[in-house]
């Protein structure tokens, strides 16, 4: 895949994409793509480039899509400025991580049904069913349209369960739900991901 093939679009901190980086633009762009787990991006641009201050505020971040769809999507983490004496105008260099980083931020509840943390009244939240279908339960009762709303992500919606992988068993007790999913994922060989589609 070519840097052509690539259309990168800044978003803000609403998720709206405000505008879009040609390739003939880019000084630099990278990503690290983590199969099952949170990869990174990193874009350098002109610092006098029109999208500049967008992509360097706070809660801003990228779109990057190829031919095939998506390809990676999430927040800015740092935004660094290079200038020398041959470039006075300077590099504005942009590094995040992609969305699958909602996945590695949040926890697996015993008792998904209760926000409060102190007010857990089960052991352990046990699934058994295709290992898809289980991932799926829990990312859906912890952070999904199913969560408790002060544990609710409200933009994330839930692709359709594609019935795959074996019977499998879960156990959730404040795991690191990115980390919960590649447990049961692994036994497959199975994928998952977060991406902006709208």
């Amino acid at each position: 895949m070519q840097i052509q093939d690539l259309t990168v679009e800044i978003r803000d901190a609403d998720l709206v994409r405000v505008g879009l980086v040609p390739p003939t633009d880019l000084v630099g762009f990278e990503t690290v793509l983590r199969f099952n787990n949170v990869g990174t991006w990193k874009i350098t641009l002109p610092a006098d480039h029109p999208l500049a201050a967008a992509a360097s505020a706070p809660g801003a971040g990228i779109v990057v899509t190829g031919p095939q769809g998506v390809l990676v999507s999430g927040p800015m983490t740092a935004a660094t400025l290079d200038r020398t004496t041959e470039d006075p105008a300077g590099t504005l260099t942009i590094e995040g991580t992609d969305d699958s980083v909602l996945l590695a931020q949040r926890l697996a509840y015993p008792t998904p049904t209760t926000a409060d943390v102190t007010a857990q009244t089960t052991a352990y939240d046990r699934r058994t069913g295709l290992a898809s279908t289980v991932m799926r339960a829990y990312v859906n009762a912890n952070i999904g349209p199913a969560a408790p709303t002060a544990r609710r992500i409200n933009v994330l919606t839930m692709a359709a369960d594609p019935l795959v992988g074996t019977t499998t068993f879960g156990a959730a007790r404040f795991d690191v739900l990115g980390e919960l999913l590649s447990g049961i994922a692994a036994v497959d060989g199975l994928g998952f991901d977060i991406l902006q589609n709208g």
